[in-house]
């Protein structure tokens, strides 16, 4: 079971720099990104990718902000839960992307994830220490009973 209650104080920071992360990625703004991130931080995916360290972090959003495909989208992050891990929390979140090319006034769902961030506070604030990024479909979603 989860440890004692997070402040409401430190829930929002934490849903702060979220917001900030994801503003960062959309508006194509490495080093705001990059600044959400404790200096040995973890980026990783279902599927193995791993970006472990500031400078591999920075890689990452590099790699998420430079491509062309990925602008006009928007992220958006729905909190589920919060729970306290000795001193770190971790946030699981459902997440999914709309996006909007205009060459072809095309609106789709880019992605559809959930995610489980794990944050530190440090003398700087909260900072995202673990980011995993999970795949969500009908053949990736979590289920206690498989109905069929």
């Amino acid at each position: 079971m989860a440890e004692a209650v997070l402040s409401a104080e430190d829930r929002f920071a934490i849903e702060d720099l979220l917001g900030r992360y994801f503003w960062a990625v959309d508006t194509g703004d490495v080093e705001g990104v990059v600044a959400t991130f404790a200096e040995d931080a973890l980026v990783r995916y279902e599927g193995g990718s791993a970006y472990e360290g500031i400078e591999s972090i920075r890689r990452f959003a590099e790699r998420a902000i430079g491509n062309h495909t990925a602008r006009g989208r928007m992220h958006f992050n729905r909190p589920l839960f919060i729970e306290r891990r000795g001193d770190a929390v971790m946030m699981r979140s459902y997440l999914i992307a709309p996006q909007w090319t205009t060459q072809d006034d095309a609106k789709v769902l880019a992605t559809v994830r959930y995610t489980e961030d794990t944050f530190i506070k440090s003398s700087g604030g909260w900072r995202i220490k673990e980011r995993a990024i999970f795949l969500w479909n009908d053949k990736t979603a979590p289920r206690v009973t498989d109905t069929n």
